[in-house]
């Protein structure tokens, strides 16, 4: 036996094969959550801004998706700031993580920038 190595109990109990499609199955499925909010975050405009349906993605397994795709598509089209400030809003009233978690990555941008700079 060797020691300082740690092995979870199914490790013991599933055979490779099974990890394997277990992994496989979760890194589609985080595929899918990835194109799914990015997409989801690209159509918004003022328009449908109400039609929405962003709470049926599982928002807290993907709040640094949906942070990281906000503030791309912030930065990639400046004339709709107002439109995604709505919406990070909208889901702040309901996930004030996922408002955290954005309110920190931008804190974190500025800082870095601020120290490029000087």
């Amino acid at each position: 036996m060797v020691w300082g190595l740690f092995m979870y109990p199914c490790s013991f109990t599933c055979n490779a094969g099974c990890c394997l499609a277990r992994q496989k199955q979760s890194r589609i499925t985080w595929d899918a959550l990835c194109k799914s909010i990015t997409g989801i975050v690209n159509r918004v405009n003022i328009a449908n801004i109400k039609q929405i349906e962003l709470f049926s993605e599982n928002l807290i397994l993907g709040r640094g998706l949906f942070a990281r795709s906000m503030m791309k598509a912030q930065a990639a089209s400046l004339p709709f700031t107002p439109v995604f400030a709505a919406l990070v809003a909208t889901i702040n009233t309901k996930l004030p993580q996922v408002g955290e978690l954005i309110f920190m990555c931008l804190i974190s941008q500025f800082r870095r920038a601020f120290n490029k700079v000087s």
